[in-house]
C-alpha cells in the first residue's frame, strides 16, 4: 500500500531502514495512535490502497488537502490544490451574493 508513495511519513514509519520514523503511542491492543483527523485522513488511506482520490460529498477538499501536506502524499497534493479551488470560488462567490 505505501509502495505508491515511498517516501512519505507513513512509509518511514513503517519502514524497517536507518530512515524510520517512530509510528507513535500503541494503545492496549497494539494500534498505533495517529492524533489526526480520521475523517480526512479516510480518502488519504483509499487512495494509497487503490490509486483513486475520492472525496465523499460533505467533506472538504482542503481537510483532506492539509492530511496529505502532512503525511507527505505528494502525489495527490496538486488534485487536491485543483479540486480546493473549484470549490472555495463557488464558496466565495455564494457568501457575496448573500450580503448583497
Amino acid at each position: 500500500m505505501l509502495i505508491r508513495e515511498p517516501g512519505c511519513m507513513l512509509a518511514r514509519m513503517f519502514a524497517s531502514s536507518e530512515h524510520s520514523m517512530s509510528p507513535g503511542s500503541r494503545d492496549q491492543e497494539g494500534a498505533i495512535l495517529i492524533d489526526r483527523s480520521p475523517r480526512y485522513f479516510e480518502p488519504i488511506l483509499n487512495f494509497l490502497r487503490t490509486g483513486s482520490l475520492i472525496i465523499d460529498p460533505g467533506l472538504s477538499p482542503e481537510g483532506v488537502l492539509e492530511e496529505a501536506r502532512y503525511f507527505g502524499i505528494d502525489s495527490i497534493i496538486p488534485k487536491l490544490e485543483n479540486m480546493t479551488k473549484s470549490c472555495i470560488l463557488p464558496r466565495y462567490l455564494g457568501s457575496i451574493l448573500s450580503m448583497l
